[in-house]
């Protein structure tokens, strides 16, 4: 299976690469470092790190000032989108649409969740430091909970959370 028809068959299948016999390990490992480079591009957090609030992608579990935070699928969504987005304010439309893609509700929706979100993860929500209201605009992710900037969780998945 050396013949270039074989090797074009094989990566029009579907194939990154194809590697005919006999190799040298060199070139096998040059094969697979290069793998690794591409994959390292592709990879998300596994978890985001702000501070008393850490979000958790992979099992979709919140924690506040150390306690595991209940929250719904929508709330989730919505909080995620929030994070994903850093300090930038989004409209009421563009959170719908990011956390709730298929949704038909109507944008204000989104103040009833926002309303639900503040209740389970600000210390005061009639003050709300983390998820702050935008006049005339939206909603925007405070990045400043604490002293502490967010960081990313230290593990890194190569898929895309909702």
């Amino acid at each position: 299976r050396n013949s270039e028809r074989d090797i074009v068959t094989g990566l029009k299948a579907g194939a990154d690469d194809y590697l005919t016999k006999p190799f040298g390990i060199q070139e096998f490992m040059a094969r697979v470092e290069a793998l690794i480079r591409r994959l390292r591009i592709t990879v998300a957090p596994l978890s985001l790190d702000y501070g008393d609030l850490k979000i958790d992608l992979v099992q979709r579990r919140v924690r506040f000032k150390e306690e595991f935070i209940d929250l719904t699928p929508q709330e989730f969504s919505l909080l995620y989108v929030l994070a994903q987005a850093e300090g930038m304010p989004l409209s009421r439309s563009e959170l719908l649409r990011r956390a709730w893609p298929n949704a038909i509700d109507n944008p204000r929706t989104i103040d009833t969740h926002v309303l639900a979100l503040r209740k389970k993860i600000e210390t005061d929500p009639r003050q709300p430091n983390i998820i702050q209201t935008v006049r005339n605009v939206g909603y925007r992710f405070n990045q400043g909970i604490n002293e502490n900037n967010p960081k990313l969780g230290t593990e890194l998945a190569a898929q895309k959370i909702y």
